[in-house]
C-alpha cells in the first residue's frame, strides 16, 4: 500500500506476505525524490491458542535489512532543526539480526559532498565527508573532514561502546585548524583548537586548547593570539 506521512513529499510502499510462521516484508521510503530507502525483512511469528491471531515471537530469530541512499536535506524539515541546515548525499545500510528480545544492529552511514550551516552564529562547513560504522553495540566514527568554506580545516573521530543499560563510554577528538566559527555582523572569530572527550563508566573528561587566531567585536579588531586552555573532569 502506499502512504503520504509528514508531508506530501514522503510516500512508503509497504508488501507482507505470511508464508508459515513467518511474515516476509518488504518496501520504500521516498522523500521528496531525492531521498530513497529500501528495506526487507523476516519476522517470527506464534500462535495464541487463545485468539485466532499470531503475535511476534521475541525468542526467535529475526532479520531486516535497510539501504538509505540520496540527498539527505529532506530529512531537516522532519527533524524540526530550526537554524540548522544540512545538506550532502547520503549513504546508510543497515542490518537487523538476533531475536528481538537482544537484537544486533550492524552496517555503515556515510555522507559526501555535505554542507551544514548555523544560522545563529554564520558557522559554516562545507566539503563534509563523513563515515561511520556500527558493529552491534560498538559505533565508531571512521571519519569526518571538513573545511569553513575558506581555507580553515576540521577533522573529527570517535567511539562509543553503548551498553545494556544504556550507559555507554566514549572516546573523541575534533581538531580545528584557522575555523571562521563565528560570521556574524558584530562578532567574528576565527580560532584553532585540539579538543578530546573520555568518558569511562563513571568520569568524563574534556581537554584541550582553543587559540583564538582573530577576532572583530564591533569596530575593534584584534589579531593577536590568545590561548585558552581547557582540563574538564
Amino acid at each position: 500500500t502506499d502512504a503520504v506521512l509528514l508531508n506530501e513529499g514522503v510516500t512508503v510502499n509497504t508488501q507482507g506476505i505470511l508464508a508459515g510462521e513467518f511474515l516476509q516484508f518488504s518496501g520504500t521510503i521516498e522523500m521528496a525524490q531525492a531521498l530513497k530507502a529500501t528495506y526487507q525483512g523476516t519476522l517470527p511469528l506464534v500462535s495464541d491458542a487463545n485468539t485466532p491471531r499470531l503475535n511476534l515471537a521475541r525468542d526467535k530469530s529475526f532479520l531486516a535489512e535497510v539501504l538509505w541512499q540520496g540527498d539527505i536535506w529532506p530529512l531537516w524539515p522532519a527533524l524540526n532543526l530550526v537554524n540548522h541546515d544540512l545538506t550532502g548525499t547520503a549513504d546508510a545500510r543497515f542490518s537487523v539480526e538476533g531475536t528481538l528480545a537482544a537484537p544486533n544492529v550492524n552496517g555503515h552511514l556515510s555522507l559526501a559532498n555535505g554542507r551544514y550551516e548555523n544560522m545563529h552564529t554564520g558557522f559554516v562547513a562545507s566539503d563534509i565527508s563523513m563515515r561511520a560504522a556500527i558493529t552491534d553495540s560498538h559505533i565508531e566514527l571512521e571519519k569526518l573532514t571538513a573545511t569553513d568554506g575558506n581555507n580553515g580545516r576540521i577533522t573529527a573521530s570517535g567511539m562509543v561502546d553503548i551498553m545494556p543499560s544504556l550507559n555507554f563510554t566514549a572516546d573523541a577528538s575534533l581538531e580545528l585548524d584557522q575555523v571562521h566559527i563565528i560570521r556574524l555582523p558584530k562578532l567574528d572569530v576565527t580560532a584553532s583548537s585540539k579538543l578530546a572527550f573520555v568518558k569511562s563508566h563513571d568520569a568524563m573528561k574534556l581537554s584541550g586548547d582553543i587559540n583564538v587566531d582573530a577576532a572583530d567585536v564591533g569596530a575593534l579588531g584584534n589579531n593577536g593570539p590568545t590561548i585558552i586552555e581547557l582540563d574538564v573532569q
